[in-house]
């Protein structure tokens, strides 16, 4: 749901709420930073950006489009370009160089593959919003989430994204707005959009709810605030429900049974100690009954979507099922990418290329709207070549031996945890999915790694 700025007072107000925010960027970083995680959606209120250039001689520059979280990037990032490069110096010299190695061949991907694009004008505003200002981002943020206290802040702030996203979206289930398929998706354009916005939301509020006594960082410890996040975890659950987006809740489900079971007071225990091997097996015992709890709701969940003709269509096989359909897009892919193996075709010129490519299937696309090709392995693939997926995948590789090697998987702080769950959740559901290539999405994305790449452990890791 694109929205437009036209009338006076609109544009109005978007003016004035980029001078607060310029001025909150300059007078104190933290706190702007910190609004980021809610202010996501912004990205849907398009802005024409037009400068006094006869159209005639430089058509291409006469009108530059973008949204408003853009602007307010770009804003944050000018106003503080010394944390950006104090971010770069911490990671490059201090804690990895074989991360910058990793997004080095993600920024060459981007640039070869812009360079190269079929649609230069998209491939420039794609790799502007998914790639350049994310990363941008994640350097600026990386020595301000040192910081134990910003770290619990900056976890609510991931809490209340959701509950921004919950609340725009419940006038839609009150005056029954669904789609043409009867699934939710609010100011999104797609329930799949929906849910993947959603889902950084939930692993927020499971996290410290899931912890005895909420030990965790000092999360709500008042009976009441317990229940107004409980509500909230449940209402957010059930717009992700009504979006029908399976990938979602697959992707979900396997990144809570992810996350190390916390059962003892501190927050830097792993659940492995204490209580010599009585105490081992009746936590091994908790830890099963925790994954088969797991398992029960969601075998319950689909159950319930038995009588629902998408579900049907898949376990029937129909040619018209979603799963042949990605079958198709899949294999157009496959192909795009044999041609385009080295440079890409450009990022977010999927859709153009899938069309081009129909002439070489003799059975016509069951799918014609494809902005990109249902895997995030196949989307880097296609879009910015074999470097720019080898530049993808050692950035996961690199991130997660980090919390490995350090043991932060099990000794670690919230936000880590849900930075981990929420990587997790991103291959997990990239696998039949592209929960990336979004300006929101490609954002949340490099905040869970800054979370990580901030990070220190606090104690070391017990090993016998």
């Amino acid at each position: 749901m694109d929205i437009y700025p036209d009338s006076l007072p609109a544009q109005m107000a978007v003016i004035l709420f980029i001078l607060l925010f310029a001025y909150l960027s300059r007078q104190n970083p933290r706190r702007a930073a910190l609004l980021f995680p809610i202010i996501l959606p912004l990205y849907l209120i398009k802005i024409q950006l037009k400068f006094p250039v006869p159209s005639s001689q430089f058509p291409a520059i006469n009108t530059i489009p973008t949204n408003l979280l853009e602007i307010l990037m770009i804003i944050f990032l000018i106003v503080n370009f010394k944390l950006v490069w104090q971010g770069i110096h911490q990671l490059a010299f201090q804690v990895s160089r074989y991360f910058i190695f990793a997004a080095g061949c993600l920024l060459l991907a981007v640039i070869l593959s812009t360079v190269y694009a079929i649609n230069l004008p998209t491939a420039l505003g794609a790799a502007k919003s998914w790639f350049v200002l994310p990363m941008l981002l994640f350097f600026a943020l990386l020595p301000t989430l040192q910081s134990p206290r910003y770290r619990q802040k900056f976890l609510y702030f991931l809490a209340l994204s959701g509950a921004v996203i919950t609340l725009m979206t419940l006038p839609f289930i009150w005056q029954n707005l669904y789609g043409y398929d009867g699934r939710l998706t609010g100011i999104f354009l797609s329930p799949n959009h929906l849910a993947m916005a959603l889902v950084p939301g939930i692993l927020a509020l499971v996290i410290p709810l899931s912890s005895s006594g909420s030990s965790i960082l000092s999360f709500p410890r008042r009976r009441e605030s317990r229940i107004v996040l409980r509500l909230l975890l449940f209402l957010e659950l059930v717009i992700l429900y009504l979006t029908y987006s399976y990938g979602a809740w697959i992707g979900l489900f396997v990144a809570i049974l992810f996350l190390p079971h916390q059962k003892s007071t501190s927050p830097l225990s792993p659940p492995y100690q204490g209580g010599g091997l009585r105490g081992g097996i009746a936590e091994g015992k908790k830890l099963i009954a925790y994954g088969l709890g797991l398992t029960a709701i969601l075998v319950t969940v689909f159950l319930s979507q038995l009588s629902n003709p998408k579900l049907q269509h898949i376990i029937k096989g129909d040619y018209y099922s979603s799963l042949h359909s990605r079958l198709m897009i899949w294999q157009s892919a496959l192909v795009i990418s044999k041609d385009y193996w080295l440079t890409g075709i450009g990022a977010g010129n999927f859709q153009q290329a899938y069309l081009d490519y129909q002439k070489y299937f003799p059975e016509p696309y069951i799918e014609w709207a494809v902005p990109q090709p249902h895997n995030i392995l196949l989307a880097f693939l296609t879009e910015l070549g074999i470097t720019g997926l080898i530049g993808f995948i050692l950035i996961l590789i690199t991130t997660l031996k980090k919390l490995m090697a350090y043991g932060l998987w099990l000794m670690a702080d919230p936000l880590t945890l849900w930075a981990f769950a929420y990587l997790i959740y991103t291959i997990i559901h990239g696998l039949i999915d592209t929960p990336y290539f979004k300006n929101d999405l490609a954002i949340v994305f490099w905040l869970a790694l800054a979370a990580i790449w901030a990070s220190q452990p606090k104690q070391k890791s017990r090993q016998s």
